[in-house]
């Protein structure tokens, strides 16, 4: 009787802690959702300044990409603004930073050149 008990508590604390790191990677990937989003922000911003830096965009561009960034950013503020950015709202904000990338590319390669 003691060694199926001894067996049976063995096997809870190994449940139990397979269960706590699975709670901490749960955690872990909502952490690196917010700063893919936010990564993903700042690369097209940098893209937008090294477009603008080396003449493959011209400022009337470089603008209007940086409107759409500073839409995107309002977009992101009003979905944090009650604290809970739901899954509907992530998305949202994804398209448009996805169509946004796609603008930034347009834009670098459509022959257009700042002199």
């Amino acid at each position: 009787m003691k060694k199926i008990l001894l067996v049976f508590m063995v096997v809870m604390l190994f449940a139990s802690a397979s269960f706590a790191q699975g709670q901490g990677y749960a955690y872990g990937h909502r952490k690196h959702r917010k700063h893919n989003i936010d990564q993903h922000q700042k690369n097209q911003e940098k893209r937008i300044r090294k477009g603008l830096k080396s003449g493959s965009l011209t400022t009337n561009e470089a603008n209007q990409l940086l409107k759409e960034q500073d839409a995107i950013k309002a977009e992101r503020r009003a979905a944090r603004a009650d604290g809970v950015v739901t899954k509907q709202e992530r998305k949202s904000i994804k398209a448009h930073q996805k169509q946004a990338n796609r603008d930034i590319k347009s834009a670098k390669h459509n022959g257009e050149r700042r002199r």
